[in-house]
């Protein structure tokens, strides 16, 4: 599930007169809207492009994948912040490695993924109803960079399981 968290970054130019006045020339827009996009076409709605935030939107997705880098599972469906900064609020098992690779989600140039794309495989240490899930900067305390609750996933003393869990940071 994606959120409404997003990096936002515009540059507006204008021209300065002699009054000294200032008159908006054009704005940065990299998500225009159909309708923006029908105007640019037509000259009626000057906007123009940047690469500076896909450079740094990637540089957060990099960032992510190499600094979390452990999972965990748990049976606790609470939300709000009953759980804490390190660790979910009803592990079980140990953690595992996350194995990071890098997608292009919305962003449309494939050097500048905007997207972590973890995969993680476990083996059940007994059965559990698992409920959460956590991405973690260690294998042992460290801090919790992201967590998941969802229904009821019944899982078997001994079963393989897997989970690919995508952390995606955009524009807004």
């Amino acid at each position: 599930m994606q959120d409404n968290t997003r990096c936002i970054d515009i540059l507006k130019c204008y021209k300065i007169n002699e009054k000294g006045e200032w008159h908006k020339e054009f704005e940065t827009n990299n998500k225009p809207s159909i309708c923006q996009r029908i105007l640019k076409f037509l000259g009626w709605y000057k906007c123009a492009g940047d690469a500076l935030t896909n450079y740094a939107i990637n540089d957060l997705a990099v960032y992510t994948g190499s600094k979390y880098m452990y999972a965990s599972v748990g049976t606790s469906s609470a939300n709000g912040t009953t759980y804490s900064y390190d660790d979910l609020l009803s592990p079980v098992m140990s953690r595992v490695f996350a194995s990071a690779g890098f997608i292009s989600t919305y962003n449309t140039d494939p050097l500048l993924p905007d997207t972590v794309q973890y995969t993680v495989v476990m083996v059940a240490s007994g059965d559990y109803v698992l409920r959460e899930a956590g991405i973690h900067t260690a294998i042992t305390a460290g801090y919790m960079g992201s967590r998941q609750t969802f229904d009821d996933w019944t899982i078997a003393n001994g079963e393989s399981f897997a989970m690919v869990w995508q952390i995606t940071y955009g524009r807004g």
